[in-house]
């Protein structure tokens, strides 16, 4: 099915399992897809991806946000308002929780990172709706950010969410925080 036939989505981090899972659901199910590979807190290179997306298909509908970092949401998200402020349109974050493989420091700050994610996406649901920016989030399981359990399945999963998310099925879906992790955590 073409859910996304005809929109433009910038990818940041699609060389990462998450990424590219995503990359390759939007663009079969028909949108034009910018695939950003360079670092995703560098507002240049998110800027780039932005303008590129400007100058080749003449608009920006979605942002999808796959580094699990406050900093690379914040930036995409900064770069990315003035054309969907233009059309409206939709921002995904990708948030990771605590992972119990974690030793006690990554724990912390993963926690902190998931934390800020779940409250920024919030946030921006809230301050952007009336722009007709629809803002949600999803979360990976723990152990994704290290290959869980090297199953393509969970990323597959996750791109499929992101692509309901994404399309206009939830027109009326944001401040959402979505775990696509088989129940393993919650979100």
């Amino acid at each position: 099915m073409m859910r996304l036939l005809g929109r433009v989505a910038l990818v940041t981090a699609a060389a990462t399992p998450a990424g590219s899972a995503i990359v390759t659901h939007f663009g079969g199910a028909g949108a034009s897809v910018i695939a950003l590979e360079s670092d995703p807190t560098c507002p240049l290179a998110v800027a780039e991806g932005v303008s590129r997306a400007l100058a080749e298909f003449g608009r920006l509908d979605m942002l999808v946000s796959c580094d699990p970092t406050v900093e690379a949401a914040l930036v995409g998200g900064r770069s990315s308002l003035p054309p969907l402020r233009a059309r409206g349109g939709s921002i995904i974050n990708v948030a990771r929780p605590p992972d119990a493989g974690d030793d006690e420091f990554e724990m912390h700050a993963a926690a902190a990172q998931h934390g800020g994610i779940v409250a920024l996406t919030r946030s921006m649901a809230l301050t952007y709706a009336p722009h007709g920016i629809r803002c949600n989030a999803i979360c990976l399981p723990g152990t994704a950010r290290h290959g869980w359990p090297a199953s393509a399945a969970s990323f597959n999963d996750l791109a499929r969410t992101a692509l309901h998310l994404s399309s206009p099925q939830a027109g009326f879906v944001t401040g959402a925080i979505v775990g696509a992790d088989a129940d393993w955590r919650a979100a």
